[in-house]
């Protein structure tokens, strides 16, 4: 997901003309005492990497020089986005933004499609079948040929963490009771994941590597398959109760305690009432979501509600290249201050409820968004 806060990374560029060349003056100067040039180093459009090169700001985040329109384009330091790997500045600039909406486009269809897959299939199978995919796109994402390759396997890439976000929150929690699902939430994963990209991103300085960096590091997840058991609900719905029933038993024995004699009840009452509501010929859809005007309405505030949470976080996520300072540290630094509320929110949750907790913060947010503005235009810092 987080990829195109670094692949989309627009580096300053020069821009070369059929009458300029790479020893031009306009565009390098062997003198060092000329103040408007500085020494760094740069990749040609084509690929040529150039250790030590004097640059002169006649040419910087120009589309033509002197009237004439650039023929190539030189970029400058030492990183690989694909921006500066497919020319995707002047006329081609609209392309980076498009690649990024289609991965969310494919987030969106994942995110609709893996709840009923997770139903059909079981939230294991489900769970790991995306994930093997989305290693695997990324394997192939590095070995891109072009934008229009690389963006269609954004989108199937967005598939996969789309159907991993919709999965794996129910899977995680049918694990755990009443008191401790807050847990699912609490734990700072994301974060951390996003600090290691950051990190992995700094060293590499390559889109292609990173794919392949992000496959290899996902590939240890998979061992997992053969360790973590499916739902127990799942299996109790689907009238596979010997198997839900083991999988507590596990459950008990790796905590050191012994299932309580009501849970064998437990489980063959939720495959009776799944049982019925099977036979009653009963589908549920989307539709019934909205059939219903109190279920109806909290769906559409929590809907408003994610879909500005949403706006927010991938606006700073994806949009961070453009901040002042350290690419890398930046894309850092955002998560890094999200450890300590994901911890926080775990006994806030159980202290004041969620209504409450989530109202706070959002109120933090909302007086943060507008501080920043005001900030920002009135030239405070």
């Amino acid at each position: 997901m987080m990829q195109m806060s670094f692949a989309g990374l627009i580096p300053d560029y020069d821009c070369l003309t059929h009458t300029t060349s790479a020893s031009a003056d306009d565009i390098f100067s062997e003198d060092q005492t000329q103040t408007p040039n500085y020494s760094t180093a740069a990749t040609y459009s084509n690929g040529t990497s150039v250790d030590h090169v004097t640059w002169s700001n006649d040419t910087l985040n120009v589309c033509t020089v002197n009237s004439t329109v650039c023929w190539q384009y030189m970029f400058r330091g030492s990183a690989n986005s694909v921006v500066s790997q497919w020319n995707l500045v002047c006329d081609r600039k609209w392309i980076k933004p498009v690649i990024t909406s289609v991965q969310m486009a494919g987030v969106l269809v994942g995110a609709v499609l893996a709840g009923h897959l997770g139903d059909m299939f079981g939230r294991k199978r489900t769970n790991f079948g995306f994930f093997l995919l989305h290693m695997f796109l990324n394997v192939i994402a590095g070995f891109s040929t072009s934008w229009e390759m690389f963006m269609v396997l954004r989108f199937c890439i967005g598939f996969c963490i789309g159907g991993l976000l919709v999965v794996l929150v129910p899977y995680m929690t049918e694990f755990l009771p009443t008191k401790w699902r807050p847990l699912v939430g609490a734990v700072p994963m994301w974060p951390l994941g996003v600090v290691v990209f950051a990190g992995t991103a700094w060293l590499l300085e390559d889109w292609a590597y990173l794919h392949l960096t992000c496959a290899a590091l996902s590939a240890p997840v998979m061992l997992t398959y053969f360790i973590i058991p499916e739902s127990p609900r799942w299996l109790a719905v689907h009238g596979r109760l010997k198997e839900a029933n083991f999988v507590l038993e596990k459950m008990a024995a790796a905590n050191g305690k012994v299932v309580p004699p009501y849970t064998v009840g437990v489980i063959e009452e939720i495959s009776i009432e799944a049982t019925k509501i099977e036979k009653g010929g009963k589908k549920y859809s989307y539709w019934d979501i909205l059939n219903n005007f109190p279920i109806a309405k909290i769906s559409i505030i929590f809907g408003f509600q994610w879909c500005a949470i949403s706006i927010i976080f991938y606006g700073l996520s994806f949009g961070v290249s453009s901040f002042s300072g350290n690419l890398y540290l930046n894309i850092a630094l955002m998560s890094i201050v999200e450890i300590p509320v994901h911890t926080m929110t775990f006994f806030l949750f159980n202290k004041i409820g969620r209504r409450w907790t989530t109202f706070a913060y959002f109120f933090v947010g909302t007086v943060a968004a507008f501080a920043s503005v005001v900030v920002h235009y009135q030239g405070i810092c």
